[in-house]
């Protein structure tokens, strides 16, 4: 495929969605480095909750200080909310808003440019049409060949921005609610092994 004959030939349409491409598959990829690296956490720290009868906040806080590139800063305010013994489902509540704002981060920018690059792309065919009928009636057919090559180069372009966009924000979305199930799960945990400690 002769991308450069693709970029030259679409005109400016084309370029803004190379560049909307570019920041849609940054995003992918830092949400699934993210996401994979959290789901680990909660594993284990799941597996560390489950493996004992009760737990200290004091190895609660050293196993969150290991894992601290991992986790926000919310953990942390967790876990000084648990050290000061404020009530656990209100402390666990304000947290759980907090992180869910986290994990949801750059998805309205998946979604928005899965529903705005076809259209990005169709304004791009507009201009190929208008280009040609401009130049209809010319003995030249190079100037109308080159406005049906932006026209469909623009629509192809916009397409393909939009279906990694959206299948990654559904994919994503999927992802935040199984990290929600596991929240609830450690949650859950934290409150018995935490009394049981008490």
């Amino acid at each position: 495929m002769d991308w450069k004959f693709i970029i030259f030939s679409g005109g400016p349409i084309v370029l803004i969605l190379f560049l909307l491409l570019i920041i849609v598959l940054i995003i992918i990829v830092e949400r699934i480095f993210f996401y994979n690296n959290y789901k680990k956490f909660l594993s284990n720290l799941e597996e560390k909750l489950n493996s004992q009868q009760s737990i200290r906040i004091q190895d609660l806080s050293k196993f969150l200080y290991d894992n601290n590139k991992i986790i926000s800063s919310n953990w942390f305010f967790l876990l000084n909310q648990l050290e000061e013994k404020k009530e656990i489902d209100e402390c666990f509540l304000q947290f759980y808003n907090k992180e869910i704002l986290l994990l949801e981060k750059y998805l309205i920018y998946l979604a928005t440019l899965g529903n705005l690059s076809p259209f990005i792309g169709l304004l791009g065919t507009v201009f190929g049409i208008i280009r040609s009928f401009m130049h209809l009636g010319e003995t030249n057919m190079v100037e109308i060949n080159r406005g049906i090559a932006e026209a469909l180069i623009a629509t192809a372009i916009g397409l393909i921005v939009a279906i990694p966009s959206s299948f990654g924000y559904n994919l994503f979305r999927k992802t935040v609610e199984e990290i929600e199930i596991q929240l609830e799960t450690i949650q859950n945990l934290l409150m018995t092994k935490i009394k049981n400690e008490e």
